[in-house]
């Protein structure tokens, strides 16, 4: 039901480096929880997990997707986070869309984040975070069942079997069904609307391994809605389905000063968005469809190596090349059959080189690297990044981080051309520039992090309404250049039978001006996303094991005000009970049951949207074989 103290607070991480490390000894700020430990808090879905780290918050958009806040930046789809599971890319090439439903919990072993640019080791989409997805690899086989308020069911499976002690097989399974709960919408000109919120996700998870080679295929749909902006008065209800089919092949070649890696992955990934104008009974019925469906894909190839040049110094190098391809987005009207073309097919390749030294001296580490990214229709951009850490004893560390995140416009934002939004042919890169001050002590009861970052952005790319005398348009433009500050705290604590989280995050230039409003120009517009960031966020967490067999928890997140939006407490707990290979639990979730809303980042165009359910519950068990 928990993990043993070292796994607890000296849990390796992956995400920002070549190699395993500790938290304290990696050169970046990361947070890591194992999903055995957030489920004791009453934390038992993806979304649930991230938004219990500093730094992070999960919001809904009107087009019914999850938006993900790292510091406060963001994007309607996903664009300024970079989504991996393990270290393979996964986001949709159209708008950078991330899955946070296609994944079985019980597959996942722990989540990483990095709050900052992740420039050199990965490319586009690192520029606000990396989320990185880190699967089980041992025989923890289990199956699992949940039931919970509006008929959802979520059936969920892992096994690993090895074959003649050199054969390794995994697989692991979902079928997550939910009816959905009422959202409430209420749009900046006085229109309401009620919609159901559903959530549904199939997936199919196979790995095979023998000896350094890898196979991996990870194949899901999800399906859940939202509502449009339309012309005047009306809103639109949106049904949206994703469907994503990754392949990723991986080799490496070890030997005793040098580890190779070569690895090539194949994603096909879209959506479908059925919709219906149900408002006014004005009855439009349409979808959005890609014809043809496989051309909507990501092929990514590379090659990497990480050489002990001496005991005190490595040297990490790597090429990498990605082919991005779309096919036309059309929207169809179902009663007359007519089509028109939101996103015209293209096409994008980026090719990228990258090294790092990394030299230890003493108590002191240096890491200097730089990322040179080629994009087929932006040219040449060269991130550098520069760390360094200085150990003050075997239990503390301080960190000085350097990064600079690249990410280049995608077809969404270039070339979309709906009736109330369009894209920007015109729209150059975003780099955004991080500096972090890290202290970190670990020992084996505990683990505190205390940081404070600066960013700067330039040229960021962001969805904004520009009104002038004749209409008002939602596109994208490059705001101009503005810097942020901010401060995270991250704690967690074992004693006895209590394990305890804490978290508290700051950002300075949050809620600047509390209400959003609608520039005349694209010259006005700087740091709109000021807005509908949070000064405060805060989480804690705390589990108490009564013996082998119960164990209780509770975890309470905190988001403060933002844009029109009030402040919100999201208080969850958790019951389990083991016996022999079963364990059965119960979690109240928002049992405040407050309504949890948050501003509308995407259009600009609602007051407020609804983000999860007022009070609800799920009840599952779980067996292991």
């Amino acid at each position: 039901m928990d993990l043993p103290l070292e796994e607890l607070f000296n849990t390796v991480v992956t995400v920002a480096s070549v190699k395993e490390e500790t938290i304290p000894e990696t050169p970046a700020v990361v947070s890591s929880f194992h999903t055995k430990n957030m489920a004791t808090l009453g934390l038992r879905t993806l979304k649930d997990i991230l938004s219990f780290m500093p730094g992070v918050v999960i919001d809904d958009s009107t087009f019914g997707n999850t938006q993900v806040l790292i510091r406060g930046i963001t994007d309607a789809y996903g664009q300024k986070v970079l989504f991996l599971l393990d270290d393979v890319p996964l986001w949709m090439p159209v708008n950078s869309s991330i899955p946070l439903l296609g994944f079985p919990i019980e597959l996942i072993d722990h989540v990483e984040v990095i709050r900052g640019p992740g420039a050199v080791i990965y490319g586009t989409n690192a520029s606000s975070g990396v989320i990185k997805i880190v699967t089980k690899k041992d025989s923890d086989n289990k199956v699992a069942l949940s039931l919970g308020s509006n008929n959802k069911y979520d059936a969920q499976t892992y096994w690993q079997e090895t074959i003649n002690n050199k054969h390794r097989l995994t697989l692991s399974l979902k079928k997550q069904e939910d009816d959905g709960y009422k959202g409430f919408y209420e749009k900046k000109s006085g229109v309401t609307k009620n919609n159901d919120r559903e959530e549904e996700a199939e997936s199919v998870y196979i790995r095979y391994n023998y000896n350094d080679f890898e196979v991996f295929t990870h194949l899901f749909e999800s399906q859940f809605n939202g509502t449009l902006q339309l012309p005047g008065p009306l809103t639109r209800t949106l049904d949206a389905t994703y469907q994503s089919a990754l392949i990723h092949v991986s080799n490496n070649w070890s030997s005793e000063k040098r580890k190779t890696t070569a690895y090539s992955d194949y994603n096909i990934f879209y959506y479908e968005y059925p919709t219906q104008d149900d408002q006014f009974g004005a009855g439009i019925d349409a979808k959005s469809v890609f014809e043809p469906e496989h051309d909507n894909y990501r092929w990514r190839t590379g090659v990497t190596s990480n050489h002990l040049w001496t005991d005190d110094t490595s040297l990490f190098i790597g090429a990498e090349t990605e082919i991005r391809s779309v096919s036309d987005l059309l929207e169809i009207n179902k009663s007359t059959g007519t089509e028109s073309i939101l996103v015209a097919s293209d096409n994008v390749s980026e090719h990228a080189i990258f090294g790092q030294i990394d030299h230890h001296i003493g108590s002191w580490r240096f890491l200097a690297g730089a990322r040179l990214t080629r994009n087929s229709d932006y040219g040449s951009k060269l991130t550098p990044r520069l760390s360094t850490v200085y150990n003050i004893d075997d239990n503390q560390s301080l960190k000085l981080l350097y990064s600079v995140g690249f990410n280049a416009p995608n077809f969404f934002q270039t070339g979309l051309n709906a009736p109330v939004s369009v894209g920007n042919a015109d729209l150059d890169p975003e780099l955004i520039k991080m500096m972090d001050l890290a202290y970190t002590h670990a020992s084996s009861d505990h683990l505190f992090v205390a940081n404070v970052y600066h960013m700067s952005a330039e040229d960021f790319i962001s969805r904004s309404r520009i009104s002038d005398s004749n209409s008002l348009v939602n596109t994208f433009l490059n705001a101009g250049s503005y810097n942020r500050y901010g401060a995270e705290l991250d704690f967690q604590y074992r004693k006895n039978q209590w394990t305890s989280y804490y978290n508290l995050s700051y950002h300075h230039q949050a809620n600047r001006h509390k209400t959003i409003t609608i520039p005349t120009v694209a010259d006005d517009i700087d740091d709109q996303l000021a807005n509908g960031t949070p000064r405060w966020t805060a989480s804690m967490g705390k589990s108490y094991k009564f013996n082998n067999r119960n164990q209780l928890g509770a975890s309470i997140r905190y988001i403060d005000d933002r844009d029109e939006i009030g402040s919100l407490t999201l208080v969850n707990i958790n019951y389990s009970y083991a016996y022999k290979n079963s364990e059965l639990y119960m979690t109240l979730r928002n049992v405040l049951d407050r309504t949890s809303e948050n501003p509308d980042l995407s259009s600009f165009v609602f007051k407020r949207l609804p983000r999860s359910d007022k009070l609800n519950y799920l009840i599952g068990i779980k067996m292991s074989f």
